[in-house]
């Protein structure tokens, strides 16, 4: 903040007379001790909207649960005849091949369709957030700014241009004096 208020007393009084320049730059740092707490009043304030849009989260999480329970069915299913084999449970598991391949058996099918769908459904939500943080992240920006511009125009840009109002009708005062 200080080196931006130095910079704009240093352009805004290039080539002004010596006594208009430390007016001018009086002027600039005027409200200097409070514009920080201004400046942070303001961005803090500032309504960002950051909840909104995120409403497909739920449909995304809901169907990684699913398709995770999916995979648990297939899993569990794989590995029953080995679980019923170790502790000499004599029963018999039907073959399940209804599954749009017929040389794959249903508990193959259910694990490659839950973790190929879940990091499927993964990388298409990663594709959906880091979109919809760069909205977020320009739209934040753009409400930042504005407030930030509000509150250096009234603190410091317009004192500036009194003064500079103040020197240029001084001017017009003299050549009409002369």
């Amino acid at each position: 903040m200080d080196a931006a208020l130095r910079k704009l007393s240093d352009e805004a009084t290039a080539g002004l007379p010596r006594g208009w320049v430390e007016s001018v730059k009086r002027a600039a740092r005027g409200s200097e001790k409070v514009l920080a707490d201004r400046l942070d009043g303001a961005i803090a304030s500032a309504d960002l909207s950051l909840r909104s849009g995120t409403g497909w989260w739920w449909a995304v999480d809901v169907l990684q649960w699913l398709l995770f329970a999916v995979a648990l069915v297939g899993l569990g299913w794989l590995f029953l005849p080995v679980g019923l084999l170790f502790f000499q449970i004599p029963l018999t598991l039907p073959h399940a091949y209804f599954t749009p391949w017929p040389w794959m058996p249903m508990p193959t099918f259910l694990l490659l369709v839950g973790v190929v769908g879940g990091l499927l459904v993964a990388g298409l939500s990663r594709i959906g957030v880091e979109l919809g943080a760069r909205l977020k992240a320009r739209t934040a920006r753009g409400i930042l700014m504005e407030r930030i511009a509000r509150v250096v125009g009234t603190d410091v840009l317009e004192p500036v241009q009194a003064e500079l109002d103040r020197l240029s009708k001084a001017r017009d005062a003299v050549r009409r004096a002369l």
